[in-house]
């Protein structure tokens, strides 16, 4: 039924944004055909206005779509019988666009009665979307309780149906596992491997299809290895069980798509450049990074239309993963790339992309999310320019060196923090004529946002006369 699956939750999200993305345009291409068969039972006036529904819904008026949809559905329902499968599936058709539209009320009204057709056929498969529906109602309706016994339901008739490991059941998986996020991390990770599982046991081990899965619970340890949790004594050994599987998750990855595509398929690329750079944060097996990243090199060199300037790109890709290792040979390999490139007059952009200014290679993603910060005295609390701003030194070795706070209305205490943090960020220094040089003044802007969650410190309590003393005593 079209939405049902994956309608778009505008009030409470939990279930995951990749869900959600996915679930509108699913929603859309599904819309447009999903009763094409069922609606020739229709009399001729009301496919006409389903054709008018189906427009709406192309044109994203989701709020007008379900109200033409609600009228479609009384009309048919008055000329049909109410047990019709044609109007069972456009009722379904109906909640969803009202789930889209934000009516959740109405779609929770539709869902029910929906599942209440099949109530005499409590494991009826036809129950499946309208139950998965019916819980993401209730997940954006705050009933996360009443969400999850739909889904377990939902999850068990489609057991029952077609076995334990079935592909039906993987976007109900995913919803219980993001709604879960309360239960234990043992449980958790049982859910991720048994996401896997149910491709391995639909396509093969060793098929292509399971690739997307592997590389999902890769992602997932590296993440459960930076943010482990248990007493000291354990939590390396952890850390390392974690790290270690992922590794083999990634190898495993790799090896499908090279035996699929072959070696020098770009696709291969983009996860071995992931395994890189997990190998890199987990600072383990240098020489398998290493490794990699040649390989990277040799598949983008390899391809047909490669020009001088992608094979520099590819040689100050690997200095980069040295520089970050704090590697001697990148100087050699960041001269090797420039000297490629130095006389190719169609390497001129080239040039000044690679080598026109310092390029961040760690903590990248600082300054695209603002700080949280406590409400600093003086300052409204609803205000949402604060910020902070810090020149630095890019050395010739691509190292941060006197970072000073020269910006800001924030207090120079809360700034700190930042200061410390630009000291420890790695750049690829800028060239001329094929030297690196220092970069001097180098600006960062960096927003704040207020931390709703911490106490805001009474302004009675400071005592301060002049802005010195406000920074001193803040």
């Amino acid at each position: 039924m079209v939405l049902m699956g994956y309608p778009v939750n505008h009030h409470r999200v939990i279930f995951g944004v990749g869900n959600l993305i996915m679930g509108l345009v699913l929603s859309i291409q599904c819309s447009a055909g999903l009763l094409s068969a069922e609606v020739q039972a229709l009399p001729s006036s009301l496919q006409t206005r389903y054709e008018n529904v189906q427009s709406s819904i192309d044109g994203r008026q989701f709020d007008v779509a379900a109200d033409e949809a609600e009228a479609l559905f009384l009309d048919a329902r008055a000329t049909l019988s109410d047990r019709d499968v044609v109007v069972r599936k456009l009722r379904g058709f109906v909640a969803g666009l009202h789930h889209q539209a934000g009516n959740l009320t109405a779609a929770l009204r539709h869902y029910t009665r929906l599942v209440s057709y099949y109530s005499e056929f409590s494991f009826d498969p036809a129950l499946v979307e309208p139950l998965h529906g019916l819980a993401q109602t209730y997940n954006a309706l705050g009933l996360d309780e009443d969400a999850e016994q739909a889904l377990l339901r939902a999850q068990n008739i489609a057991h029952r149906e077609d076995g334990v490991y079935t592909m039906e059941q993987v976007a109900i998986l995913e919803d219980l596992t993001d709604l879960k996020q309360s239960i234990s991390v043992v449980r958790r990770d049982q859910q991720r491997r048994y996401h896997l599982r149910i491709h391995e046991d639909a396509f093969g081990k060793d098929d292509p299809n399971v690739v997307p899965s592997v590389l999902r619970l890769a992602r997932y340890l590296d993440q459960r290895a930076v943010n482990v949790r248990s007493h000291l004594l354990l939590k390396e050994y952890r850390r390392r069980v974690y790290r270690t599987e992922c590794h083999g998750l990634y190898e495993r990855a790799i090896g499908l798509m090279q035996k699929t595509y072959g070696s020098d398929d770009p696709r291969v690329i983009e996860p071995m450049r992931e395994y890189a750079e997990v190998l890199l944060r987990h600072r383990s097996s240098r020489a398998r990074a290493v490794e990699v990243v040649r390989e990277v090199e040799r598949i983008l060199v390899a391809g047909s239309d490669a020009t001088v300037a992608d094979r520099a790109a590819a040689r100050v890709e690997i200095a980069d993963y040295f520089n970050m290792w704090n590697d001697g040979r990148a100087d050699r390999l960041y001269r090797e790339a420039w000297a490629m490139i130095a006389r190719d007059p169609d390497s001129e952009l080239a040039r000044k992309e690679l080598f026109g200014t310092p390029v961040r290679l760690t903590d990248v993603a600082l300054g695209e999310s603002p700080f949280p910060i406590r409400v600093p005295p003086l300052v409204a609390e609803g205000d949402q320019s604060l910020f902070s701003e810090v020149s630095y030194t890019v050395t010739v070795d691509g190292r941060v060196r006197n970072v000073e706070t020269v910006g800001g209305n924030i207090p120079i205490r809360q700034a700190n923090p930042l200061r410390l943090r630009m000291a420890r960020i790695k750049y690829r220094p800028r060239f001329v004529d094929g030297e690196p040089v220092s970069t001097l003044g180098v600006l960062h802007t960096q927003k704040y946002r207020v931390n709703r969650y911490a106490k805001k410190r009474p302004i009675d309590h400071v005592k301060c006369t002049s802005c010195t003393d406000f920074q001193h005593a803040w």
